[in-house]
């Protein structure tokens, strides 16, 4: 078992500076659809399934995704009004971790999904090619990110995890349900 190719079944995210916006713009707004046509029949059992040993299971993975894109959404208003300006980093791990994840329906998470990324895109649509420049900066990183990097970034990060998804359901309690 390769456990990098079961981390990054699609492969690392690699910035491509003349990449087409609107592709990834499309993979953003396409990926709540996904991701509910993936795990709506899924009954809680199959939702407890890792799609790899110590990953996490389908069901705190979907939370992660919108808590990951609402970050991801502040980040890049924030880029876009204070070009420049550090954002504050978050603990992913502990934010899993939380009860909130333990309790609230997939379907919560999922709706989220839908709402965040037209509103997301709605806005992204928008910007001028001078705002696709303006950056924020991650202090964990110590990285100015330009608002083009982060899009095809978080088209990226859907893709990811719509993978580890499917990667979970093939798997079937292979990799084992929640600790």
């Amino acid at each position: 078992m390769n456990l990098t190719l079961l981390k990054y079944p699609i492969g690392g995210f690699e910035y491509q500076p003349d990449g087409q916006i609107l592709s990834y713009l499309d993979r953003i707004e396409n990926a709540p659809t996904e991701i509910e046509n993936l795990v709506s029949n899924l009954n809680d059992d199959e939702l407890n399934w890792r799609y790899r040993p110590g990953g996490w299971n389908l069901f705190t993975l979907v939370h992660h995704i919108s808590d990951s894109h609402m970050n991801a959404y502040i980040r890049l208003k924030i880029a876009c009004t204070e070009s420049g300006k550090a954002i504050s980093p978050y603990d992913e791990k502990a934010w899993a971790e939380l009860d909130e994840n333990n309790i609230s329906s997939v379907n919560d998470s999922i709706q989220l999904l839908f709402f965040l990324h037209r509103k997301w895109v709605t806005f992204l649509k928008e910007l001028s090619l001078e705002d696709l420049e303006k950056t924020y900066f991650h202090p964990s990183s110590q990285k100015h990110v330009s608002i083009r990097e982060a899009i095809q970034l978080y088209a990226w990060h859907s893709d990811h995890h719509i993978a580890h998804i499917k990667q979970g359901i093939s798997a079937q309690g292979k990799y084992g349900p929640t600790e």
